[in-house]
């Protein structure tokens, strides 16, 4: 129960250990302020032992340009290790899946038999086409035959980094490259569009 004192002061009796609460009333009898009040947020918490004050977030750290122009290269020329050297693979992670691993062999000889098939179409673009002006079939030949290199070290490329990812249970990469090669084969195809409707001697 409360005490009534002088002056418009009342005070209460709080639970044992602690200071008991004085409210002084204001106009029309209604406290305005109090005098011994409990904490409030986290640091009540860790007063009253009700749980620890928490920390603040560490704010993230800023790489700067040259630092993100640095990793790829590193990251690449550990790619181009492990080419030759597949075994140092299963020092990373944990072994996936074995039909996972599987799939990545399949997709990466679909991406060989994609890279055969453009040297052999510039191949046969320069020994089965002589009708051809020299710059047209030649022009042709070395895109078909560029774009097969790059699409063989591609899958190699992509079996390594995906074998990694998979083994560290993140994302699989991401690339550029299917498109650029879908952007040479249409540029080939319109200029072959264009031999056939200007005319071979042209």
């Amino acid at each position: 129960m409360g005490t009534g004192r002088p002056g418009g002061v009342r005070t209460a009796e709080g639970p044992p250990g602690r200071a008991p609460l004085t409210d002084v009333a204001g106009r029309g009898g209604r406290p305005t302020s109090t005098v011994a009040r409990a904490g409030s947020g986290a640091d009540s918490a860790a007063a009253h032992g009700r749980g620890p004050a928490r920390a603040p977030a560490p704010r993230p750290t800023r790489t700067g340009h040259r630092g993100r122009r640095v990793l790829p290269v590193i990251e690449f020329a550990r790619n181009v290790r492990l080419w030759f050297a597949p075994q140092q693979i299963r020092q990373e992670g944990s072994t996936p899946d074995y039909r996972f691993s599987l799939a990545n062999e399949r997709t990466f000889l679909a991406w060989v038999r994609t890279a055969l098939a453009l040297i052999g179409g510039g191949f046969a673009v320069d020994q089965f086409l002589p009708g051809l002006a020299r710059a047209w079939r030649v022009g042709l030949a070395l895109a078909l035959l560029a774009a097969g290199v790059l699409c063989s070290l591609r899958a190699v490329s992509h079996w390594i980094r995906c074998e990694r990812a998979m083994r560290r249970g993140e994302d699989l990469p991401v690339s550029r490259f299917p498109a650029l090669l879908g952007l040479v084969v249409a540029l080939v195809a319109l200029a072959m569009v264009v031999v056939v409707l200007v005319g071979w001697d042209g």
